[in-house]
């Protein structure tokens, strides 16, 4: 893995496993970043954490995700993408919307979308309100993306998860 990451030189290398609530799992998020951040800093990029979500039967674990990404980042320094704290802020304004996808555990095409969002304005830094609501993929086979009536409500959750991430001191959203 290591040889991987030396000959990538990549600028950012985004590291994600799961939801990671539980403690055993908190450790292994934690333990991994630490020794992988060394060898990313190294071939001259940006450890980076990317907050999923918990499967959608356990909605009260989504704190615990937070947390552990969260803590992840700030140990190695690392970029912490608050994709999983957007979709609250989304639910936050319209509980209805669908982000997850009909397995309850990976996303629809809007959760990825809210997902995406996120990432760009952390890696950016750029207001994501800025963007087409309709975006049209230049590779083929796939779907275009029309966020819709519900455009402003996501640019403006992706906001509030990043800006609340970035309250948090050195680790968070920079």
């Amino acid at each position: 893995m290591e040889r991987t990451i030396l000959s990538t030189e990549a600028d950012v290398v985004v590291m994600q496993q799961g939801p990671s609530s539980l403690p055993e799992n908190q450790v292994y998020l934690r333990e991994w970043t630490e020794v992988l951040a060394p060898v990313i800093r190294e071939a001259g990029g940006e450890p980076a954490l990317y907050m999923v979500w918990p499967e959608s039967a356990r909605p009260f674990a989504f704190d615990a995700v937070y947390e552990s990404y969260l803590g992840a980042s700030q140990a190695v320094n690392g970029l912490f993408m608050p994709a999983g704290r957007a979709w609250l802020h989304v639910w936050g304004q319209n509980p209805e919307l669908q982000l997850y996808g009909p397995d309850g555990f990976h996303p629809s095409q809007l959760g990825s979308a809210v997902a995406a969002l996120t990432i760009y304005r952390v890696l950016f830094n750029e207001d994501v309100s800025d963007l087409p609501s309709r975006m049209v993929p230049t590779s083929p086979g796939l779907p275009t993306l029309d966020l819709g009536e519900h455009a402003d409500l996501i640019f403006l959750a992706v906001e509030a998860a990043v800006t609340s991430a970035s309250l948090g001191g050195p680790g968070t959203v920079r």
